[in-house]
């Protein structure tokens, strides 16, 4: 998923709710040591130290070395890839794959359980079909469409833990880690931070954003993007320390023929972009594996499926924004969360 949130230099206490002044600086590059940027399946990642004292050429070697790793496991572009192996192998045999990739996709059954299927990581012949944000999207004809479907179940992917492989039992279902593996890569950068004694940074993947640490005590402010406004402009302002701010839109990527417009958040249910009113979802978490699922996850379940969801899990929070500029929340965000556009309208 590709997202847009707006990092502030600025910070305040928690449960602050005071609207940032007109005055008030972005995060730029000369003000903050800067390590990186790398680039993961597609996206830019921006990791920010804000240490003094920390050795942070190190680090970026350190994050290099993993983010190249991760990669090189998850990705679908190259054939000796995890991905491209149990693909390769589908309605064949099982592939023995690296402890990572087989906790990614042990992880992404456990969200397809959770949202009856609205995350599913057999979608990969499906996305290839449409092609969204690549020179070959297109609109595929109905007939192309129930292939693709047919070949989508999370039940049909057998897991061995005891010998980390991996089975899809239909020949032609693909997997595409696209959706969660960003996440895992960021979960495995804080790792990295932590492991090197880093106290203050910010991740940027691909604007998914994971603050790691605190501003001098204080939380950093964290921009969530207006849907609406190409100028990456915010609706609301979001304080965190050690969070992940994930949101996936509609607006992200995007083609139109006909005068109509088909954008990349595929449903599993009948293949085509999901309509149900929806502009974007943000999801807050402990873990950006768990915001990459769930925001596309809960942007297909809609809002009152998805608020349920979230407000029965544990250390989860959305913020769901609607076409009428409607903001639903779930019920822990009104504590650190702020509406600083009032064009947009809180319901409940």
């Amino acid at each position: 998923m590709f997202s847009f949130l707006i990092l502030f230099i600025a910070f305040s206490a928690i449960g602050c709710t005071e609207e940032i002044p007109e005055d008030e600086t972005y995060a730029t590059e000369d003000e903050e040591s800067l390590s990186g940027p790398f680039f993961f399946l597609n996206s830019v990642m921006d990791v920010r130290i804000f240490d003094e004292d920390n050795d942070t050429e190190e680090v970026r070697r350190a994050i290099s070395k993993e983010v190249q790793r991760i990669e090189s496991l998850m990705t679908m572009r190259d054939m000796n890839s995890d991905v491209s192996k149990i693909n390769e192998n589908a309605g064949k045999e099982p592939v023995i794959i690296d402890k990572d990739t087989f906790h990614v996709i042990e992880r992404s059954l456990y969200y397809s359980e959770i949202t009856d299927g609205a995350f599913d990581i057999t979608v990969g012949h499906l996305v290839d079909l449409w092609g969204i944000g690549t020179e070959d999207q297109r609109l595929p004809s109905e007939e192309e469409i129930n292939l693709s479907l047919s070949l989508i179940d999370y039940s049909e992917i057998e897991l061995d833990k005891k010998n980390l492989s991996v089975f899809l039992k239909r020949e032609g279902m693909m997997i595409d880690l696209g959706g969660i593996a960003k996440g895992y890569a960021a979960d495995r950068v804080t790792s990295v931070l932590a492991e090197h004694n880093v106290e203050s940074a910010i991740i940027n993947l691909g604007g998914d954003v994971y603050v790691h640490g605190d501003r001098d005590n204080r939380d950093f402010r964290v921009g969530i993007q207006d849907p609406f406004s190409d100028r990456g402009e915010h609706m609301g302002i979001y304080n965190a320390r050690d969070k992940s701010i994930v949101t996936s839109g509609n607006y992200e990527r995007f083609f139109e023929e006909d005068g109509v417009t088909y954008h990349h958040i595929l449903s599993t249910k009948d293949g085509y972009p999901v309509q149900n009113n929806l502009v974007s979802v943000t999801i807050i978490s402990n873990l950006s594996i768990d915001g990459d699922a769930l925001s596309t996850a809960i942007y297909a379940m809609g809002i009152e499926d998805g608020l349920n969801l979230v407000n029965n899990l544990d250390d989860v929070e959305t913020i769901i924004v609607t076409e009428d500029k409607e903001v639903y929340v779930s019920n822990g965000v009104m504590d650190f969360f702020t509406i600083s556009d009032d064009s947009f309208n809180l319901k409940n």
